[in-house]
């Protein structure tokens, strides 16, 4: 028995069947993603991330090789529609997902699609609205939220359904700050407290410094698959990809080309924080300084 809950074997994608004049968008692609893990999937604009995800609950189908969610293969018709039940997408717009005249009747919409009793929906949207923390706004139409709460209701349409898998597709791209940690929050407690297998499509450095493993994808290749501070000791590979250091790494690595002995592995805000922090408290504590 494997925990490989999506497998590729020797995947590529060509969005053209021109066989003299063929690209791929994916080429040669092999990875599994295990269940339960957060795993990034990591690249600049057009180096195949969003193909990739496409390809995990089959919007897309493999031109070579194939793709097997929980064992089933996603280019058998038969499949379809239980792979993607089990792997929900949440895209980069959450209009377009949009589709209740309020809150309530989106997370409905798909309920509805499938069947359930009147009770069970009930209970699916209340467990839905509480996961997603719009108790308040059940009632409201989705175009009055804010970016994070439309991504928000977005998702919650999807957890409804109660997927094993959530692929995040660039959903927070068009989020500001705030929204984009409401949602990533968001990720991370259904990838914890729910047992979810998250995959998070992005270009932002930030989220990739708080998943179990990194994916760098670049020009359609797999060109790294490892822990994300592995990943960011090697810058010559994050700028191979297009890709540039998290903002707290940065800084700590500016500081000690300066000579200022920042120690430890600083990716995010809060490392950052506690390596300044525990820096200060011991010249305090032995009166030096830094010129």
């Amino acid at each position: 028995m494997t925990d490989d809950f999506i497998r590729f074997e020797n995947v590529s994608y060509s969005y053209t069947s021109d066989a003299d004049n063929i690209k791929y968008a994916i080429e040669n692609a092999d990875l599994t993603i295990k269940k339960g893990e957060f795993t990034a999937i990591a690249g600049r604009n057009g180096s195949g991330k969003s193909t990739l995800a496409k390809l995990m609950n089959a919007l897309l189908i493999p031109t070579y090789g194939k793709v097997y969610v929980n064992g089933k293969d996603t280019s058998d018709e038969s499949e379809v529609w239980d792979i993607r039940r089990t792997v929900g997408m949440v895209f980069q717009n959450p209009d377009s997902q949009i589709v209740g005249a309020t809150v309530e009747d989106d997370i409905a919409f798909g309920l509805e699609n499938i069947g359930l009793s009147r009770d069970e929906m009930h209970e699916r949207i209340d467990r839905a609205l509480l996961t997603v923390r719009l108790e308040k706004e059940r009632s409201t139409q989705p175009h009055l939220l804010s970016g994070g709460q439309k991504q928000r209701c977005a998702i919650a349409g999807i957890t409804a359904m109660r997927p094993e898998c959530i692929v995040f597709d660039e959903a927070t791209a068009m989020l500001d700050p705030s929204g984009r940690r409401e949602v990533m929050e968001l990720a991370h407690r259904l990838n914890k407290e729910n047992g979810i297998t998250i995959v998070d499509i992005t270009h932002h450095m930030e989220e990739v410094c708080c998943a179990d493993r990194v994916i760098l994808i670049e020009s359609g290749k797999i060109i790294a698959d490892t822990a994300p501070s592995e990943l960011f000791r090697n810058r010559r590979l994050v700028e191979e990809a297009g890709l540039e250091l998290p903002k707290a790494a940065e800084l700590a690595e500016v500081l000690r080309d300066k000579g200022v002995p920042v120690r430890g592995t600083v990716l995010t805000g809060d490392e950052c924080f506690e390596a300044l922090s525990e820096l200060l408290s011991d010249l305090h504590f032995t009166g030096e300084s830094f010129a």
